[in-house]
């Protein structure tokens, strides 16, 4: 079995994004970890079809990044346990494609379900689910690649709770960066069950405009990271 071990971006990426904003534009994040190896698959079959991700596995969920611009009001820092967490999507269909890329519509939904426990929320309960604004697959080499979106969604009010952040009034998108080996090329159809490591980063802020100049940069800035990171990832058979 092959498995890819990459460090996650998403937190050098988000602060990066948090420096042109300014300070002023604080924005509570909640980061969810995706670790590998990880059960979970990714899949695009035919012409126009959409992209299916299901059974990935969430580790953890931590408060903020260690930053005042990312802290949340409580439980700052603190890293949750997900237990039995499961993450599932299917985003819209396929729109285009160049050589490095498949493009997919906005639409379609993305889930989570599981239990925290530190948070008294039990099994089987959603904490956050939404509705894709756009997303897309990168190839970096051979088998290499890159899954990536943007959503906007709706998070369970007792996790916010948690972490000090108010059920109402706040707007919440989140930002999904995960890597992956799959073999073919766009605009060709491809399934992967190797799965690397990536997180999905959901941001809480009052202003509309904030957080989509925020999320437009999430997954350009991971997969630049990533891109980064590549030479250094470990693969085992």
């Amino acid at each position: 079995m092959m498995t890819l071990r990459l460090p996650g971006a998403l937190g050098v990426l988000l602060l990066c994004l948090l420096s042109i904003v300014g300070t002023a534009a604080a924005v509570p994040t909640l980061d969810f970890t995706i670790n590998a190896p990880n059960p979970g698959s990714i899949a695009y079959g035919v012409s126009g079809a959409e992209l299916v991700g299901s059974g990935i596995t969430i580790a953890s969920i931590v408060g903020g990044l260690g930053t005042a611009d990312t802290a949340t009001p409580a439980n700052n820092g603190v890293v949750a346990a997900c237990v039995g967490c499961v993450l599932s999507f299917a985003t819209g269909s396929l729109t285009a494609s160049s050589s490095t890329q498949w493009f997919f519509d906005s639409g379609g939904t993305i889930q989570l379900v599981g239990e925290v426990a530190a948070a008294g929320i039990s099994a089987g309960t959603t904490l956050f689910s939404g509705t894709w604004s756009s997303a897309s697959v990168t190839q970096i080499g051979d088998s290499f690649n890159i899954a990536g979106g943007i959503f906007s969604s709706s998070t369970d009010a007792t996790l916010a709770a948690f972490f000090g952040l108010p059920d109402g009034g706040l707007q919440w998108t989140g930002a999904l960066n995960l890597s992956l080996l799959a073999a073919g090329s766009p605009p060709d159809a491809f399934a992967s069950s190797a799965l690397g490591s990536g997180d999905v980063m959901v941001v809480a802020t009052p202003e509309p405009a904030t957080f989509l100049l925020l999320a437009s940069g999430l997954v350009g800035v991971g997969l630049a990271a990533r891109r980064r990171a590549r030479p250094g990832h470990a693969l085992s058979e």
